[in-house]
């Protein structure tokens, strides 16, 4: 049923062929008086149509609610209350006319709440909501919106319910990650941080490659660092930590991912303004590798390789043992720099403010430590040093 400000509308679904009685009660919105039967209908039915088992609602309403130009919400792409997702992916999209945040609930017979949350992505933006939809089997799915203003304290609205159909048998989807937070991808959040002009603005990245590099513009003075995670237990001999990489130079921000296998990751970022002792979450992105090579970690970063500071080459931290290797990299404010294995190495300062040379990378399982003279010698990097190829 969807309620329009001059009338109503009425879907009726018979589970099986025959004759049903269809009774219509109506109140004035809003009146505390009971329902007063209208009119009845005879529906007869000679072959049923849906065989797969529809969600209950608990709302009196499929569809836009009526009200919601009121709470911010101009337009939706499920406003007749109805998506049709044949590949088990849908995308729920609404206009709004002021900040909202959102929050969504996704039921389906066979799915439980640990389930359910694990197959939405949500994206708040400014003038928009977004919801980012797999399923991973077929039938009917009841997807409900809850909205508030946004930064708000108060209790969520029930603006939308939408029902999603999955005509097809999916078995090939998968999950999000599990404990995705509302802000998924660049939106109002990152804008208040000095985020913007993001090289990715969808919230879900698929890399047929294992790798990708996240940007953003910046307009504000802060220490930015990224989480990654997956679900499922890694055999990799380097944690997920060692597979990003963040470059921060005056004005933009960039955020490398070498993934080490296949599979469903969450990207978490988190800022620190120059003022601030803590650093607060930003936004996460889910990235989908399909690739089936594993792609090198990258070198180990400490504490004091800071704002400014750029590694040009080489990207991986893991180098072959027993060969010759460039190294360029930017450090501001350093007098001098050098590369620290079975022997100290300095580097040369080209015209372009790279420092830069080659350094023989020594025997197995050694390790080569990059680090710059500022006041003092100070570590910055480490690479690891692997067998011979």
């Amino acid at each position: 049923m969807r309620v329009m400000p001059n009338g109503i509308e009425l879907r009726v679904i018979p589970p099986t062929q025959g004759k049903y009685d269809l009774k219509i009660f109506a109140k004035l919105l809003d009146s505390k008086e009971s329902y007063t039967w209208v009119c009845s209908y005879q529906v007869d039915c000679p072959e049923p149509k849906v065989h797969d088992r529809l969600p209950a609602n608990p709302f009196s309403f499929w569809g836009l609610h009526w009200t919601a130009r009121c709470m911010g919400i101009s337009q939706c792409s499920c406003s007749e209350g109805l998506i049709t997702a044949p590949d088990g992916c849908a995308l729920l999209h609404f206009q709004t006319s002021r900040p909202l945040s959102a929050t969504y609930k996704l039921i389906h017979g066979d799915y439980d709440s640990d389930v359910s949350k694990r197959c939405i992505v949500s994206q708040i933006g400014e003038g928009k909501l977004d919801c980012n939809i797999v399923l991973l089997t077929k039938g009917y799915y009841r997807l409900s919106v809850f909205v508030k203003p946004y930064s708000q304290d108060g209790s969520y609205q029930n603006i939308c319910n939408c029902l999603i159909y999955c005509p097809n048998l999916v078995n090939q989807n998968e999950l999000f990650p599990a404990n995705l937070s509302n802000h998924c991808g660049p939106g109002i959040r990152t804008k208040e941080v000095g985020f913007n002009q993001a090289s990715h603005p969808e919230p879900v990245i698929n890399t047929p490659h294992g790798k990708c590099n996240i940007t953003f513009q910046t307009v504000r003075d802060v220490e930015v660092t990224a989480t990654l995670t997956r679900d499922e237990a890694s055999a990799e001999g380097c944690p997920l930590e060692r597979h990003t990489l963040c470059t921060h130079t005056k004005n933009k921000v960039s955020i490398s991912v070498s993934l080490p296998a296949s599979g469903v990751y969450k990207l978490g970022i988190f800022v620190r303004p120059e003022d601030e002792e803590d650093f607060g979450h930003v936004c996460d992105y889910v990235i989908r590798c399909s690739a089936e090579s594993r792609g090198p970690p990258f070198p180990r970063m400490y504490d004091t390789w800071k704002k400014g500071c750029v590694i040009f080459e080489p990207r991986s931290g893991v180098l072959p043992a027993t060969k010759w290797v460039r190294f360029r990299v930017r450090i501001p404010r350093a007098h001098r720099v050098f590369l620290i294995g079975e022997s100290m190495d300095e580097l040369s300062l080209s015209k372009s403010r790279v420092w830069e040379g080659n350094v023989f990378t020594g025997p197995a399982r050694s390790q080569l430590k990059l680090a710059a003279n500022l006041d003092r010698l100070s570590p910055m990097i480490r690479d690891d040093v692997l067998y011979p190829r």
